[in-house]
């Protein structure tokens, strides 16, 4: 044997069994038969000798060895070696224990260590030397079979082709058995229930599928540990009354490893009593085809439910609109989306979700067509593609599909589970150009129908405007998140002038703008309404929070309690954030802001919305001394029944009134109530969209504290706000 060969075992593994059977004061290496050094047990390292050497080969050659046997060598230190020989017996490497404290209690322990433990684990290392050569000959043997290499290694792992099922799978074993010459071939994936078999046109061997399913029940379940090869010619080998095996066959079977290592499956030839029985070249070979088998798996298809995953399903897809604008066809698309599949998991636990995940694609699976395609998405979402299908018929199958989960019963732990799904539906069209166009359609789709409930189904369609719309805030959703990272969002403000004399220096509110790539500025009203469409307010939010207490401090503004008002507005989705007030507060006192400089502004539609949530972040946020302000107040239908239960400064009277008040007697009415009922409960009134001279003029008669608008001031970046503000007192001053 040669000594490259030794090289190729894994000498860390015995070793660390060893060190834990030594006493600390012993080093262990493994060498070959020159005595250079292959291997260190990790507590030794910073002992190993220097040089490639750590016994002369000189030294080795004289000593009287004897296979099985350790021998003490001559030297400064203890030293023991053990030899690993070949099947000649003769030495291709060793074990060695140098010892380094003599006492004899240490010496004890390493005697009964070399008399016990070394020559098992020898024989370990014997075993896989003498398996290593018998592959290596194998593979030398393999390198002559061009052909059936070519078979294993040019089958390809993409897969297109899924209009039957297991089409591929089955395609790959037809192969397998015509250049393995064996009697019959299956593939079994036991957890999917599923089997895919050939033959080689002889007579059927008995009780053929009793045996793989007899395998899948015991032998794969033992494999999930050992993963060995099973192989049993004789009829009287005790292994076939262990696995049950009564079928007159000789069997030879391995198991199919998913991404994971664990096993997915088996792949089994059988041949009948009379044929040449199995031998190392064919397990050898069988164990390339399992490997290239679990390639072609982990690669196109999802463990749990069998069916292919979203890489493969996209190539399915592709393959679709291929034939689409080739031969004029039309498919349906489906996006099957498992409602309730995280109530499940949190009340149920893990394994209750994925049985409810497998069952669903079983029952989707069934329901269609062989022609159709079923693919898992990941996360409870299921693809479907109905060949040749029209919109109408689509949404039938969609309907249907929908209806049997609905009424499906399931169950777990002797309890019932209630689930549903819902589906986005798309066509593929002939002038379908590209799979993204697609896939964001059903998607779109799908997650329409979510939000108006679950349990539903969702067709896109090219002039459907909600969906329209839901297609541009996706994009602006992509780069409001660029923003975010990019820091291109920038804070602007607008003045916020009281009518009467005030002793606060300042007064005025906080606006964002989004900076496009040109420079030019995105006005709100394109990124809010997507962002708090996809709950990404929160996160806003806080940005601003914290920029706006950056630009305030390098300005040495709201520093000093009672020197004026910086307004900023929260979202409700903020208001559902537990840790908002916490990160208010961290960042006032980082940058050493007054609270009492700084006043949060919620809408009244918010307020009323949620309530509850907006008491509790009003109370917090007014026990740290901050100002509070009502937005749009008005519009509510009982504003005035909750306002007192409201701890507010202010009172914003929305806009919608204020612009008409010259115009329309009823505006003017309830702007003059909204302010009078303010003034009641010693609240001070803002009025905002203030675009006029004129009407100015009359909110300062009705007696409104604060204007806001155009006619005051137009909105300007705050740093540029700041810079103005030093210049006016500086001018002041002078």
């Amino acid at each position: 044997m040669s000594d490259s060969t030794v090289n190729t075992i894994s000498f860390e593994k015995y070793l660390s069994l060893l060190r834990d059977m030594a006493p600390a004061t012993v080093d262990l290496y493994a060498c070959d038969a020159a005595g250079g050094l292959i291997a260190a047990d990790d507590r030794n390292a910073n002992n190993t000798p220097a040089g490639n050497n750590i016994i002369e080969s000189a030294a080795l050659s004289g000593l009287p060895f004897r296979h099985g046997e350790a021998l003490l060598v001559p030297g400064d230190n203890e030293r023991y070696l053990i030899p690993v020989c070949d099947i000649h017996e003769e030495p291709v490497g060793y074990l060695l224990a140098i010892v380094n404290d003599s006492s004899e209690l240490r010496h004890e322990s390493v005697v009964g260590l070399i008399n016990h433990s070394f020559p098992a684990i020898v024989s370990c290392i014997e075993n896989e030397y003498h398996l290593t050569d018998e592959l290596d000959a194998m593979a030398r043997e393999l390198v002559g079979r061009y052909e059936e290499l070519n078979l294993v290694y040019e089958t390809t792992d993409e897969i297109t082709d899924f209009g039957n099922e297991g089409h591929t799978l089955t395609n790959l074993i037809e192969k397998y058995i015509e250049h393995l010459d064996v009697d019959m071939i299956a593939l079994a994936f036991p957890q999917q229930e599923r089997v895919f078999s050939a033959t080689n046109g002889s007579a059927p061997i008995p009780e053929a599928y009793d045996t793989i399913h007899n395998l899948c029940r015991t032998y794969a379940a033992q494999t999930e540990n050992i993963r060995t090869f099973l192989l049993i010619n004789d009829f009287t080998d005790l292994q076939r009354d262990e696995y049950q095996l009564r079928a007159p066959c000789k069997i030879m079977a391995c198991p199919v490893l998913n991404n994971r290592g664990a096993v997915n499956g088996l792949l089994i030839c059988m041949n009948h009593i009379h044929r040449p029985d199995f031998f190392n070249s064919d397990k050898n070979l069988l164990q390339v085809m399992s490997k290239k088998i679990a390639k072609i798996v982990q690669s196109n298809y999802d463990t749990l439910t069998g069916l292919i995953n979203q890489h493969a399903f996209e190539n399915v897809i592709q393959d679709a609109i291929n034939r689409s604008h080739s031969k004029g066809l039309f498919h349906c698309l489906l996006n099957i989306d498992l409602d309730k599949l995280k109530v499940v998991n949190e009340t149920l636990g893990r394994d209750a979700g994925d049985y409810i995940i497998k069952s669903t694609a079983d029952l989707i699976q069934n329901k269609l067509r062989n022609a159709d395609t079923v693919s898992y998405l990941g996360e409870g979402r299921y693809g479907a593609l109905l060949e040749q299908c029209s919109v109408e018929q689509g949404m039938q199958v969609a309907e249907s599909l929908r209806k049997l989960i609905d009424e499906t019963v399931f169950t777990w732990e002797s309890g019932p589970v209630e689930t549903s799904i819902t589906i986005g539906v798309a066509l593929i069209e002939p002038h379908t150009h590209a799979i993204d166009d697609v896939l964001e359609a059903v998607e779109m789709a799908r997650d329409a129908a979510k939000e108006l409930g679950h349990n539903r189904i969702q067709l896109y369609r090219h002039n459907d405007d909600d969906l329209a719309m839901r297609k541009d805030h996706l994009h602006w959703v992509t780069r409001i998140q660029q923003a975010l990272r990019h820091d291109e969002f920038t804070i602007y403000c607008q003045t916020i002038c009281p009518v009467a004399p005030a002793s606060e220096a300042y007064h005025f509110e906080i606006l964002l703008r989004m900076v496009d790539t040109d420079g030019s500025i995105i006005p709100p009203g394109k990124f809010i309404p997507p962002a708090e469409r996809f709950n990404l307010m929160p996160i806003i939010d806080r940005w601003v929070i914290n920029r706006t207490f950056v630009l305030l401090s390098s300005a040495g503004i709201a520093q000093v309690p009672g020197e004026g008002i910086v307004s900023i507005n929260l979202s409700g989705q903020s208001l559902a954030d537990p840790e908002l007030t916490s990160y208010i507060i961290d960042n006032t006192e980082r940058y050493r802001i007054a609270p009492d400089c700084i006043c949060f502004e919620i809408t009244e539609t918010t307020a009323i919305r949620d309530i509850k949530s907006a008491q509790n972040i009003f109370k917090q946020l007014k026990s740290m001394g901050c100002k509070l302000s009502l937005d749009d107040f008005g519009t509510g239908l009982s504003s005035f029944s909750y306002l007192k239960d409201m701890p507010v400064d202010y009172l914003k009277i929305d806009g919608s009134f204020v612009r008409n008040i010259l115009a329309d007697r009823v505006s003017l009415a309830m702007v003059s109530s909204i302010n009078h009922v303010g003034h009641v409960m010693a609240l001070k009134t803002i009025a905002e969209y203030v675009e006029s001279d004129e009407l100015a003029r009359q909110l300062k008669y009705i007696g409104v504290d604060y204007l806001q608008g155009y006619a005051i001031a137009k909105p300007v970046d705050l740093r540029d706000y700041i810079s103005g503000m030093r210049s006016s007192a500086s001018a002041y001053a002078g």
